[in-house]
Parts: structure tokens; C-alpha cells; sequence
């Protein structure tokens, strides 16, 4: 069995953090090995407190855990890549700190991950995919919906023409993948995801699309149109122009430009 990471990025997550927490303890408990990061990207709402509690409780005594903190918010983007290069599984998986994307999602996850791909990513809109949302949430999931379905389109259109899903919060590297891709990135917010996935396909590398289990909750009245639609256009644009500066070409390994942050953990080590 390869040896898995988990990464979770989470800011102001105080209400329901411990939650996650647990159910990804658990599912780590349940497959006999694994690590658990969790980076907090300058939370002011009680998440450190929490996060520094859990990280003494007999709850995470099992599983290897690792808290690392930003002290200001830095984004999403930079908040995955601390996570990802601190880790040290041969398998590493992020997810949101809502668990949208449910522990059970993980087992075909890391099979993709095994079976080949260097890196495996959550469809929404595969049709073996499914929804869970209260009819409360219908109006304001449509409108997040139809967002999302647009910067698709216009992602595949400018970048990466054969990928459904880019902006699901559930996504798989392999140690190897993190180690060639992850240095390179620099967008810390809305186009992260399609940076990642912009850079895998600039290296040749296989993505693997899995269809999800995913649960809705969101918060329609934080969704401004003009808004998010215009910080989408214009981190595509930066993006854009990152790629023919030739940010994302193969790297040289000759010269030492992969970045190793630390050794492949072994299944009894624990990390503080």
C-alpha cells in the first residue's frame, strides 16, 4: 500500500474544521496508515486555536499530523503548495475543509493515482457524479454552477481544451508529479487549479478524471457575477502570459531545478 498525504487548506474554518478533521482521521485510521496536513492560510476567527487542540487530542493520536500556518492570508493556491511539498506520502490528496467532497470520494481517488496517473482529478459533471444539496441551496448552487461551467469554457478554449472539471476542490498527485509541477506554480487564487493542471499538461504528464460524491453548501450571497467573473478573466490572462514567458516548459534536471521538500515518510514515523 503507497503511503498517502492528505492536504487540507482552511481559513476562518472554526465551525466545522474539527468535523473534517476527524472523518479524514478516520479514514486514515481505517486504511492502516497515513498523514494528515493541515495548513492554516492566516485564519482570525479561532481556527489556530482549534487546529493546536486537535494536534494534542488523543483524537489524532494515530495518524501522523502536521500543522503549518501563514500568517496572513495568502490565497488557496499558496496554501495547497506548503501542504503539498511538506508532505512526504507517495500519494498526495487535497481537499477542501468542508469535506464537499466526502471521505469516500478517496479510495478512487488514490486507485487512479495507482493505476497509472500522475495526477488524478474530481469531475462534477461526469455523468456517474452526483449532487447532494437542501432545495434551499438549489438557486444559489445554479448560479455557482453556471460561474464554474463558464470559466470552463473559457479554460478550455485558451488552455487545456480536453479537461471537463478544473475547479473541483478534490485533486491527487503522485510524490513524483508534486516534485516536477508544484515549484513552479505561482498563482495563489482563482486559476491555481488550472495552473496545476496547465503545468502537468506542459510536461507531458497523464490526468485522470474520477467521477465524485459531491455535498453542496455553499453561501449564494457571497457570489458577485461581475466580480468573480472578472478576477477569473483576469488570472487567465496572467496565466497566459506566465506560460509564453515559458514558466511551465520542461524542466532542467541537470541543473537541479526540482525541488525536494523532504524524504518519503516511512508508515511509523509521525510528524508534529
Amino acid at each position: 500500500m503507497k503511503t498517502l498525504s492528505i492536504i487540507v487548506p482552511v481559513y476562518n474554518g472554526a465551525p466545522g474544521i474539527r468535523d473534517s478533521l476527524l472523518a479524514l482521521c478516520g479514514y486514515l485510521e481505517r486504511r492502516g496508515e497515513g498523514e494528515l496536513v493541515v495548513v492554516d492560510d492566516g485564519s482570525s476567527d479561532g481556527t489556530a486555536e482549534l487546529l493546536a487542540d486537535f494536534a494534542a487530542s488523543p483524537a489524532r493520536q494515530l495518524v501522523d499530523f502536521k500543522r503549518l500556518t501563514n500568517p496572513t492570508n495568502r490565497g488557496k493556491g499558496n496554501a495547497v503548495r506548503r501542504g503539498l511539498l511538506a508532505a512526504r506520502g507517495a500519494l498526495r490528496v487535497f481537499t477542501d475543509a468542508d469535506l464537499a467532497y466526502p471521505v469516500e470520494n478517496l479510495p478512487a481517488l488514490e486507485a487512479c493515482l495507482i493505476s497509472g496517473a500522475d495526477i488524478a482529478i474530481a469531475n462534477r459533471v461526469h455523468p456517474e457524479s452526483r449532487y447532494v444539496l437542501e432545495p434551499s441551496r438549489l438557486e444559489g448552487f445554479s448560479k455557482r454552477h453556471a460561474l464554474g461551467r463558464l470559466f470552463n469554457s473559457m479554460v478550455r478554449l485558451a488552455l487545456l481544451p480536453g479537461v471537463e472539471d478544473t475547479q473541483a476542490g478534490l485533486k491527487g498527485l503522485t510524490r513524483e508529479a508534486t516534485l516536477s509541477i508544484v515549484p513552479r506554480l505561482r498563482m495563489d487564487r482563482f486559476a491555481f487549479d488550472v495552473e496545476l493542471l496547465y503545468a502537468a499538461s506542459r510536461l507531458g504528464l497523464r490526468v485522470g478524471e474520477v467521477p465524485v460524491r459531491f455535498h453542496y453548501a455553499g453561501n449564494e450571497s457571497s457570489l458577485q457575477l461581475a466580480r468573480d467573473g472578472g478576477r477569473m478573466l483576469l488570472d487567465l490572462l496572467q496565466l497566459k502570459r506566465l506560460a509564453y514567458g515559458g514558466a511551465y516548459e520542461r524542466p532542467d534536471t541537470s541543473e537541479g531545478r526540482l525541488l525536494e521538500a523532504e524524504p518519503a515518510l516511512e508508515p511509523t514515523e509521525r510528524a508534529d
